[in-house]
């Protein structure tokens, strides 16, 4: 307390400016919110109205949106009234006391969050993988995630004894104990890189075994990779945490903090949605999204344009080996037998036409 009366009388009589970066803060809050309400509703909206079903990935999806929700609103009417981004000499102590407990809500909100964020997106791997052993992988993946989740959330709320002594020990006049707070995200934020590269490896590793044309292997890989930018900012936010439990500026130093933190949740949930909104996109604007794959179909597929293409391709044709066969082995298949028509003979039927047509 004698080190903000101190620092406030002395950045008044210097008349040095008041840093603030709250109006920055408030843009990406809504920003970020408006992106993440459009993406979620236009994932939503496509599958109900569409032949694609709605699963568990969509479900947690929508929660991770609604367990952010009031992380945009705490930033709005909390954080950002409470003095984020500015020095702590330029507040009075009640927005001080203020800026701690709703910096305190928002840490269990936090794992919340990114445990459901991550929970959609291995449902989501549920869906397309269907071999025993990466099935039996993900269930895996999926229980840590959702014991750390729940581990994590606990430690966030019972850090301190009593409770209350997270946001009234800033003035070192209040009684009470706590964890290493530092520990607990710098802890949570390794785990969390951790999980999301082994949850990158996954899929990554299987699909050189997709029965795929390179360029659409290609494709799946990139689609993959957009989920190591949610990675990217994790490791962006390790570096705001250094000085997170023994600032004397919190609600300055910890801008850091708050600023990746909004950014990470609405990136991994948007991230959730980018399948989907692949989709959207190819129906909704055809000639535009749909021209690598109808290039990739003309360039397998094409028709000889000229008579010259049309003789080289007959004569191509009539270079296949045509099997020799007999009248006598031309039989009428008895009347009690029965042809099974299972998808693998199909599949094999569709492959061998493919080959000449190729």
């Amino acid at each position: 307390m004698l080190f903000v009366n101190a620092k406030n009388v002395f950045e008044t009589t210097c008349n040095r400016p008041q840093r603030d970066h709250s109006p920055e803060y408030a843009r990406l809050t809504w920003v970020l919110l408006g992106l993440t309400t459009f993406v979620v509703a236009a994932r939503l909206i496509y599958k109900s109205f569409s032949s694609a079903q709605l699963g568990l990935d969509d479900l947690f999806t929508l929660l991770a949106y609604l367990a952010v929700l009031p992380s945009f609103i705490i930033n709005v009417v909390g954080l950002i009234p409470a003095g984020l981004g500015k020095d702590i000499w330029t507040l009075t102590p009640r927005q001080i006391e203020s800026f701690g407990y709703w910096f305190y809500l928002l840490e269990p909100m936090y794992f919340i969050q990114m445990g459901l964020v991550k929970m959609a997106i291995l449902c989501f791997y549920m869906r397309i993988f269907d071999r025993a052993g990466l099935r039996t992988l993900l269930w895996a993946t999926v229980v840590f995630n959702a014991v750390n989740t729940v581990v994590f959330v606990l430690v966030g709320v019972f850090q301190c004894t009593p409770i209350s002594f997270y946001w009234t020990r800033w003035d070192g006049e209040g009684k009470g104990t706590c964890i290493n707070i530092n520990a607990v995200p710098w802890v949570n934020a390794i785990i969390s890189i951790a999980l999301d590269l082994w949850m990158l490896f996954l899929p990554l590793s299987r699909i050189r075994t997709l029965n795929l044309h390179w360029w659409k292997k290609i494709a799946v890989t990139l689609m993959f990779c957009v989920g190591t930018f949610v990675t990217i900012v994790s490791i962006l936010r390790l570096q705001s945490l250094v000085r997170f439990a023994n600032s004397k500026n919190p609600t300055w130093d910890q801008y850091g903090i708050a600023f990746w933190t909004c950014l990470e949740v609405p990136t991994g949930i948007i991230c959730c949605c980018m399948p989907a909104m692949r989709l959207i996109l190819i129906k909704s604007f055809p000639r535009l999204f749909g021209k690598l794959t109808e290039r990739h179909n003309s360039k397998k597929y094409a028709v000889p344009s000229n008579e010259e293409d049309r003789s080289r391709s007959r004569n191509r044709i009539s270079r296949v080996p045509v099997p020799e066969c007999s009248t006598t082995e031309l039989q009428p298949a008895p009347q009690n037998s029965k042809k099974s028509y299972t998808p693998e003979n199909l599949r094999s039927r569709l492959t061998t036409l493919r080959v000449y047509l190729q």
